[in-house]
C-alpha cells in the first residue's frame, strides 16, 4: 500500500567532528537516526527515508563521508576503517543529543558502522547494516570466483597509484558501470548519479572516495580493523536485496558474530541499493525495527 508523506525541509549543515568539517543533511526532531552512505554515492542516497522517519518522530542526519564534497578533504589523507569509525563516533557525540544513536549504514557506510560499534558499542542503538555482512566473513569473498567477480572494484581500487585515474576515466564510467551492475534490470538512476558525480567532481573528493579501498588489503598499515571483526553485542539488523550476490552467499553462520541478536531482511526485486530500489518496504522495516514509539526503549 502506498503511503503518502509530506516532503520534509531537508537542510544542509556543517559540524566539526574528529578534526574535520563534515557537511550533513538533516530534518526533523526527536531521537537521532544517522544514515551513512557508501561508494559510489552521497548523502542524498537516503532521500526516500527522510519523510517517513521524520513523520514518525525522528531527527534524521545523513553525513557526507570524509572527503565527499561538501565535507572537508582531510589533510592527513587517512581513510582507514579505524578513522572512519571514529568519524561516526564523533558525529554521534556532536549531533546525537548525548544519547545512544540509531544508525543505518550502507556499503562502506555499513563497514564504518561496524568499526564504530566494535569500538564504542554504548554509542549505538539497534544498528542496521545494508548490503554488507559482518567483516569477520569478508575473507570468503576472495575464495569464491563469482563473489570476487561481483566485487572486482575492491581489488581494482585497492591500487593506490591508479585508483583515482581509473575512477575518473571517461566521465567516471566505472561509477555508471557499478550502478548498472548492482541495480535491477531497467532501473533509471541517472538523476541520482548526476548528483553523485557532482559530489565526486569537487577537488580531492574522488581520490578521497576511492582511498578507502587499499584498506581492504591487509598490510602492516592497512586492513580490516580488529573492532570490525569483534562480536556485535547489541541487537542488529541486516538488510539486503534478494538479487545481491554477496550477503546471501556469506550470511550462513552470521549469527555467531551477533551475540546481541540479528534480524535479517531480504528485499525482493532489489539488488545493492534496497533503500532506493524498494524504499516503501525498507522504510516499513526500519520503522518497525526502530520502534513504533521513538521515545520508548528499543534496546
Amino acid at each position: 500500500m502506498h503511503v503518502a508523506h509530506d516532503e520534509p525541509a531537508i537542510e544542509t549543515r556543517t559540524v566539526e567532528a574528529n578534526g574535520l568539517t563534515f557537511a550533513y543533511l538533516t530534518a526533523g526532531e526527536g531521537p537521532t537516526v544517522m544514515l551513512l552512505h557508501g561508494f559510489p554515492d552521497n548523502a542524498w542516497s537516503w532521500e526516500h527515508q527522510f519523510g517517513p522517519l521524520v513523520d514518525a518522530g525522528y531527527r534524521v542526519v545523513a553525513p557526507f563521508q570524509r572527503g565527499y564534497a561538501p565535507t572537508e578533504v582531510p589533510a592527513d589523507g587517512r581513510y582507514d576503517f579505524t578513522t572512519l569509525g571514529r568519524d561516526l563516533i564523533a558525529l554521534v557525540r556532536e549531533l546525537g543529543g548525548g544519547e545512544p544513536c540509531f544508525a543505518v549504514g550502507h556499503d562502506i557506510g555499513a563497514l564504518q558502522l561496524q568499526a564504530a560499534v566494535g569500538e564504542s558499542p554504548e554509542t549505538f542503538r539497534r544498528p542496521v547494516f545494508v548490503a554488507v555482512n559482518h567483516s569477520a566473513t569478508a575473507g570468503g569473498v576472495a575464495l569464491v570466483p563469482r563473489l570476487a567477480h561481483r566485487s572486482f572494484h575492491i581489488w581494482l581500487l585497492a591500487h593506490e597509484s591508479i585508483n583515482d585515474a581509473v575512477a575518473a576515466n571517461d566521465d567516471m564510467a566505472l561509477i555508471d558501470y557499478l550502478w548498472d551492475l548492482w541495480s535491477p534490470g531497467g532501473s533509471d538512476h541517472s538523476e541520482h548519479l548526476a548528483r553523485v558525480k557532482k559530489t565526486l567532481s569537487s577537488e580531492g573528493s574522488l581520490k578521497a572516495a576511492v582511498s578507502v579501498y587499499p584498506n581492504f588489503v591487509p598490510t602492516e598499515t592497512t586492513g580490516i580493523t580488529p573492532a570490525m571483526i569483534a562480536p556485535i553485542e547489541v541487537p542488529a539488523m541486516l538488510i539486503y536485496g534478494s538479487g545481491d550476490v554477496l550477503p546471501p552467499a556469506l550470511t550462513e553462520g552470521e549469527e555467531q558474530f551477533h551475540p546481541g541478536g540479528l534480524r535479517r531482511e531480504a528485499i525482493d526485486a532489489a539488488v545493492h541499493w534496497p533503500h532506493r530500489e524498494r524504499p516503501e518496504l525498507v522504510n516499513e522495516i526500519l520503522l518497525d525495527w526502530l520502534g513504533a514509539e521513538p521515545s520508548s526503549s528499543t534496546t
